[in-house]
């Protein structure tokens, strides 16, 4: 496991289309989001 130091604004968990949608919309704004999958 890695171990990060980054600040985000938002973290989404799951990248199916609603997880998808709302990190680029969010992204689009402006935050710093990160999105995370299980595969």
């Amino acid at each position: 496991m890695t171990e990060s130091t980054e600040t985000f604004d938002a973290i989404i968990v799951g990248g199916g289309p609603s997880g998808a949608t709302a990190a680029a919309l969010l992204a689009e704004k402006g935050w710093r989001v990160v999105l995370l999958e299980k595969e």
